[in-house]
């Protein structure tokens, strides 16, 4: 279908590379390995996409450059036509695809990447959600556990991203003498994160509860499946009459972040703890409050 509207092209050489097999040859490269379990998992989505949109059997070179600029179009437009995603979605996962082509390049397969004109975009303002200790502490109250009670905090107030960064989470991790927590995180490496004066009651009270030869600060979330913990926070908060927070566990990283950097600490210094960048905080994470308007309008 895509030939005929002259996003694919009609020829290509007899021995062309064929979509499904360069996703094959991609995910058999050494550096697919290397990558975080979640990186990995996210791009299989988009590999699936790229098949929905193009075709598995088509020789990716015959995708014309008007086909890879229409990739994230096609992503948001509705089905059955497209892939049915919200705009914030499609603009997160065009550049994602590009990575695949631009492997295809480096690895002689074509000439150029189809996908070059394809450009991201920041998440409408509805996709981001600043979480203050108030609405925290009402939600916190509903959790049931000291495992999921753990889980919320070090989300909301160690910056842990959720369940990745917690899965691995080890007592021999917490250094309590010098007041830093080790996160073994498989997204950005070990990186030393304070135990901030919120993280102290739960986990001394997951402390009490766990056995004395338990390895794990979690071990329930060892094989925990990525929306279990996200059930359990929206439980506790259709119980507090409050609406479902979106992107949960980045939306909590995100109010940690402007939080901190509010109360005066260099952004350099919270990117080191939450384990991202500063060019990562300003696009992403770094929110601007009703609090911060009704401060700067105040006489």
């Amino acid at each position: 279908k895509l030939v005929k509207h002259g996003l694919i092209g009609g020829e290509s050489k007899p021995d062309a590379v064929t979509v499904a097999e360069l996703i094959e040859r991609f995910e058999a490269d050494p550096s697919w390995a290397l990558k975080a379990p979640g990186t990995r998992r996210n791009l299989r989505q988009v590999h699936q996409n790229v098949i929905d949109c193009y075709g598995a059997e088509t020789p990716i070179d015959s995708i014309t450059p008007a086909a890879g600029t229409a990739f994230t179009a096609w992503l948001a437009t509705p089905k059955p036509k497209g892939g049915g995603y919200k705009e914030s979605t499609a603009l997160s996962r065009g550049p994602r695809a590009k990575t695949l082509f631009t492997f295809a390049v480096g690895s002689r397969l074509i000439a150029e990447n189809p996908l070059s004109g394809v450009k991201g975009g920041s998440r409408p303002t509805e996709d981001t959600a600043l979480i203050g200790p108030e609405k925290y502490a009402e939600v916190m109250a509903l959790l049931v556990g000291t495992e999921t009670r753990l889980a919320f905090a070090l989300n909301r107030y160690g910056g842990f991203r959720c369940p990745s960064e917690l899965r691995p989470l080890r007592w021999a991790d917490i250094d309590h003498k010098r007041g830093r927590l080790l996160n073994p995180s498989p997204k950005t490496g070990d990186r030393l994160v304070p135990i901030f004066p919120e993280l102290v009651e739960p986990l001394a009270a997951r402390r009490a509860e766990a056995a004395a030869n338990d390895v794990l600060i979690l071990p329930g979330f060892a094989a925990l499946g990525e929306s279990a913990y996200y059930n359990r926070v929206a439980r506790a908060l259709k119980k507090a009459g409050l609406p479902k927070w979106p992107r949960l566990s980045h939306n909590l990283r995100v109010s940690r972040q402007t939080e901190l950097v509010n109360e005066g600490w260099p952004t350099f210094k919270v990117c080191q703890w939450l384990g991202n960048s500063p060019k990562q905080a300003d696009a992403a994470y770094l929110k601007v409050s009703d609090d911060d308007f009704a401060k700067a309008s105040a006489p």
